[in-house]
């Protein structure tokens, strides 16, 4: 048996990033998106950074565009 330091998808074909909200494979041309806070934020918002799922990104972006908005007010 063949050691594959990375896992494979179920047609023996490398499986690419994993969502951070589902963990579950994001395969090649599937749509997603790459969500980044700042790093150092008071809130520590950046364990939220990594690749989501489109419909997964969907709460966090929505929760960093009230975030970046309220941090230009100092907040």
């Amino acid at each position: 048996m063949t050691f594959h330091s990375m896992p494979r998808g179920p047609f023996d074909d490398p499986w690419g990033a994993s969502c951070k909200a589902c963990n579950m494979p994001i395969f090649e041309g599937e749509p997603s998106e790459q969500v980044a806070f700042e790093l150092g934020n008071r809130h520590d918002l950046e364990k939220l950074n990594g690749t989501y799922h489109i419909e997964c990104a969907r709460p966090i972006l929505s929760a960093k565009r009230a975030y970046d908005s309220l941090s230009r007010w100092g907040l």
